[in-house]
């Protein structure tokens, strides 16, 4: 069952006797030392890595940081915040001769208790904040020598009831990891410190109900004459009842419902969509829902609840649309008031 999150769909449509350097890719935060040595352990960014980092190799200990998108859809149950084995890969370059073992040290995130974080070293789960021991990777002596993603995950599980809100702003940092490269026989240890920092804005919340009992809502404005849009007045508008199901109907409680979306140049206060000329309004009655700026305020009753929502079309000042079709999209997130 989809949770409080729903899209919302805006339409017209080496020798051994080395002295082992350890290589981590990452975009580095301050000045790095690198030792003028062999490698021997290798880390770097995958081929998927964003940012043109693809690849991209850095020797040494290294505190790192590393931009991540945080999702703004999710269903209940398990929801990725970070995952390592998306960004890092490493090898064993002298497998013949040594082991290699990668340990979480730390592991903190921007989300409270509420959200019931968790971060799997391989396949073990641990709750967030995390300090100790725990293995993440082990590259053997007698290995194949080739690149490995480091198998590490931070989640969190939504919880099928309304709970916490958080804003997260783009560039903010959402969590960091401190990791233990040391190796056997021994040939030095090296911490890595990851950083990662949002790559967009969204608004994430640790629980809530399904919305339009998790479809998309799709809104349809038609044929829209150019020259009939205004800059103030909504002269397209398409209203929708959209309801609210919680899996108990023991839930009955207050909540607020806000906006994801990106907005026009133009005016903060609307929908982006793909005519830069064009954007939407959202409304509950007398209320305008603006994305990331405010929400409003509903209930839930029995585990029931719904709005009736509208949503116009305005232009920018000053222009005549493009004709042709366009489209726009955003997201509905349900937490508790």
């Amino acid at each position: 069952m989809r949770n409080a999150m729903t899209t919302l769909l805006l339409d017209r449509r080496a020798h051994p006797r080395l002295k082992r350097a350890v290589v981590l890719t990452a975009l580095l935060v301050g000045s790095l030392a690198l030792p003028l040595t062999a490698s021997a352990y290798t880390c770097r960014y995958r081929s998927t890595a964003p940012n043109g980092l693809a690849l991209q190799v850095i020797k040494g200990n290294s505190n790192a940081t590393i931009q991540v998108p945080v999702s703004n859809t999710a269903e209940t149950g398990q929801t990725n915040i970070i995952d390592l084995s998306s960004y890092i890969e490493c090898k064993n370059d002298i497998p013949q001769s040594y082991s290699d073992y990668m340990d979480l040290q730390q592991a903190t995130t921007i989300l409270s208790n509420n959200f019931d974080v968790k971060v799997k070293a391989r396949s073990n789960e641990y709750s967030v904040p995390f300090s100790g021991n725990a293995n993440i990777l082990t590259l053997p002596r007698g290995g194949s020598g080739s690149y490995a993603p480091i198998p590490l995950q931070i989640y969190y599980y939504m919880k099928e009831i309304p709970g916490e809100k958080v804003a997260i702003k783009k560039g903010q940092t959402i969590g960091a990891i401190r990791a233990h490269h040391h190796s056997i026989p021994v040939e030095g240890d090296y911490i890595f410190t990851w950083n990662f920092v949002a790559a967009n804005e969204t608004i994430v919340t640790s629980g809530g109900c399904a919305i339009n009992n998790g479809d998309a809502i799709e809104i349809d404005f038609g044929s829209v004459n150019q020259k009939q849009l205004s800059s103030t007045a909504t002269t397209r508008s398409v209203s929708r009842y959209i309801p609210y199901k919680c899996r108990s109907n023991s839930v009955t409680m207050g909540i607020q419902l806000s906006l994801v979306a990106d907005s026009p140049s133009f005016s903060s206060s609307l929908i982006k969509t793909s005519n830069s000329a064009i954007g939407i309004k959202t409304m509950r009655g007398g209320d305008a829902l603006t994305p990331y700026n405010n929400a409003i305020h509903s209930t839930i009753t029995q585990g029931m609840g719904g709005d009736n929502f509208t949503f116009s079309l305005l232009k920018q000042e000053g222009t005549t649309p493009s004709t042709g079709a366009f489209t726009g999209s955003a997201t509905l997130i349900m937490s508790a008031d």
